[in-house]
């Protein structure tokens, strides 16, 4: 009996464990936090763009970014409704840097032009590398 015991105290030990560990947080792929980014800059939501941004992006870029964000609701309305955004392809660089190719699909005028976004994993975090330049991963 006290086998029998301890095996389910093992069992419910490891089941708690990977439930917090997979609870813990608001840790996510580069891809989905690219599908977001996109999603949000397409519907014209700032707040969520800013969310998914690098966290130290320049007062610059920032005005840029406004400008992108108040188009992104205009450029999907000539497109159509926005359908989905799938990842077409991840590419990790390091432990900390990734290339994340996705795909915008609308409903009128089927799907529109791949996105290259250039990812940076900032204190465990998946974020949007805003201050990339071009070239910078390649």
């Amino acid at each position: 009996m006290s086998l029998l015991k301890l095996l389910l105290s093992v069992v419910v030990s490891v089941a708690l464990s990977i439930a917090l560990v997979s609870c813990g947080g608001e840790t996510k792929a580069p891809g989905q936090v690219a599908t977001a980014w996109y999603r949000a800059m397409l519907s014209g939501d700032g707040v969520a763009v800013k969310r998914w941004s690098r966290p130290d992006t320049s007062d610059e870029t920032w005005s840029q970014l406004s400008q992108m964000v108040s188009a992104g609701p205009v450029k999907a309305t000539e497109l159509g409704e926005l359908q989905s955004v799938e990842v077409v392809r991840t590419e990790l660089i390091g432990g900390d840097r990734a290339k994340v190719t996705v795909r915008p699909k609308f409903g009128g005028n089927g799907q529109g032009t791949d996105g290259v976004l250039m990812m940076i994993k900032v204190d465990g975090k998946w974020y949007v590398d805003t201050e990339a330049k071009d070239g910078d991963l390649n």
